[in-house]
């Protein structure tokens, strides 16, 4: 029997080859996580922030959700029940295969990052969204939107110098949802987008910044800087 790995690793094999029954196809999102450019591993490889921060990541999710491709004929599909949890600690997560998409080249996406106020109002929910996963606060806070776990030496406040960033609010004037624009250079029916961990901590000092555990301004600060960190191919 092949190990999990090399079967996960024929299952995205598989996935390039698109398949279409008259006149829809499946799109593939592949969501590839990084630091800075490097391939992004759990808890045994070291980064440097953008600071000059030396450190390591124990945990790093978000949602995706809402999202609407573009066709280059003007065609918009939306995907209906949109919501995606991308966790590194899951490479299965890593692939969003979006069904009946009308067959013609993609030329951008939009999607948000985070959990809407209709899904967070409705409480905890099953799926993707299910409080087991580990991303839900409570009916009144709703949803954490993204999480970034880790240790940083330069963190020497705190025992094991650890940082935690738990970002969410769906409530005015702490509304972190932000939305994400990619034009595809390349279009086509799978679309590779780049998940730059580095983008949370820029220009952050870990020695004084290292914890965000509740909606407010510091969360919404946050989310504006991991909105940024998103490319395609």
């Amino acid at each position: 029997m092949l190990p999990s790995k090399a079967l996960f690793f024929i299952f995205i094999a598989c996935l390039g080859h698109i398949t279409r029954a008259g006149d829809k196809q499946n799109v593939i999102i592949e969501i590839k996580p990084v630091f800075a450019g490097r391939l992004l591993t759990i808890s045994t490889a070291t980064y440097v922030s953008s600071g000059g921060d030396t450190l390591s990541i124990d945990r790093f999710r978000f949602y995706v959700s809402a999202i609407v491709l573009t066709l280059e004929n003007g065609e918009k599909f939306i995907e209906q029940n949109s919501y995606h949890l991308i966790d590194v600690e899951d490479p299965s997560s890593f692939i969003v295969i979006l069904q009946n998409v009308p067959t013609a080249k993609i030329s951008s996406i939009d999607f948000n990052i985070g959990v809407d106020s209709t899904a967070s109002v409705s409480g905890a929910l099953a799926g993707e969204l299910d409080p087991v996963k580990g991303m839900y606060w409570a009916w009144n806070s709703g949803y954490i939107n993204a999480k970034l776990e880790g240790t940083c030496k330069s963190n020497k406040g705190k025992k094991n110098h650890p940082f935690e960033f738990h970002v969410g609010g769906y409530l005015l004037p702490h509304y972190a949802i932000r939305s994400v624009k990619l034009n595809l250079q390349t279009p086509g029916s799978k679309i590779i987008l780049m998940a730059d961990a580095s983008a949370w901590l820029d220009g952050v000092d870990l020695k004084k910044e290292n914890s965000v555990m509740i909606p407010g301004r510091e969360a919404m600060q946050v989310a504006d800087k991991y909105s940024k960190m998103f490319s395609t191919n």
